[in-house]
């Protein structure tokens, strides 16, 4: 009698778990049916972790994107019911991102925790395509694209694949990183979004334990901005609150000479000595 009605509660757990976003809230007792020969693509999280409430609404929004395809999209809670799980899969820290198949094995997001980042992740893994004609898709997919958002694990390896990286250090603490925010955002979402060659990166500090990152660089104060090129990096000494100086240092930096809204300057191409040096000058160490 007893095992029939924990039966029937484990069956009852499932229904509820269910919510309007297609995320079950999985546990240890549910866990390996849920993901049993199927996609599966679970958030470990923690209810003390920031980072975890920062991320959540990417993950529902993720499950409303492939509400059409065979993917189940799970969280687990490692501080109450998914104690055992989280001790087994995390390895690193909160939030932990694993897309699971239906082979059994796992492979863990380290990229960029934007929607755009995860849904490439995810089509690339299961092999399911979103629909094109989804003009609803299309529209999180576009508004998601941002700032890269770089780890210890991940830091020198994005920016090995870009010819140019400009990487802001910073902290969530920090209140000149939150105002410094929106230029970063503007930098990559307008003035280089057509430059595939450039990444625009950001880097919080604390964020990770034992950071490696703001020694290696001596940064002595944040916000940081690192330009990077095929080695040691530049640091921007100019004005953090003007625009037009950031840009000017990076057309310098990039060989580039676009304006605030990402059009060519009718000096593109223009070699100018005295300007270029003025800038480097002004704005560089």
């Amino acid at each position: 009698m007893l095992k029939l009605y924990l039966n029937f509660l484990f069956i009852i757990s499932i229904a509820f778990a269910y919510t309007s976003s297609n995320i079950i809230q999985a546990n240890d007792l549910n866990f390996q049916k849920l993901i049993d020969k199927k996609f599966a693509f679970v958030d470990f999280y923690a209810d003390w972790c920031r980072h975890c409430k920062k991320v959540s609404p990417t993950v529902d929004q993720l499950s409303d994107i492939f509400r059409d395809y065979d993917i189940q999209f799970l969280k687990v809670n490692g501080d109450k019911d998914g104690r055992l799980l989280s001790k087994k899969y995390v390895t690193v820290g909160y939030p932990t991102l694993l897309l699971f198949k239906p082979d059994g094995s796992r492979i863990e997001f380290e990229g960029s925790r934007d929607v755009e980042s995860l849904s490439n992740f995810i089509q690339q893994l299961t092999g399911y395509r979103l629909d094109k004609n989804t003009t609803e898709i299309e529209e999180i997919v576009e508004n998601e694209k941002s700032v890269i958002h770089l780890t210890p694990d991940n830091f020198f390896e994005k920016i090995q694949e870009f010819e140019y990286s400009i990487i802001s250090i910073g902290a969530t603490w920090c209140s000149y990183c939150t105002e410094f925010k929106p230029t970063l955002k503007n930098l990559a979402e307008i003035t280089y979004k057509r430059d595939s060659n450039i990444m625009i990166a950001d880097y919080l500090i604390d964020e990770f334990d034992n950071e490696p990152i703001k020694n290696k660089f001596d940064i002595k104060k944040l916000p940081t901005l690192l330009f990077f090129k095929n080695g040691d990096p530049l640091i921007y000494k100019g004005d953090y609150s003007n625009y037009e100086s950031i840009i000017d240092a990076i057309n310098q930096f990039t060989k580039l000479d676009r304006d605030a809204s990402g059009n060519l300057k009718e000096t593109a191409g223009l070699d100018n000595k005295e300007y270029l040096d003025k800038l480097r000058n002004s704005n560089y160490n």
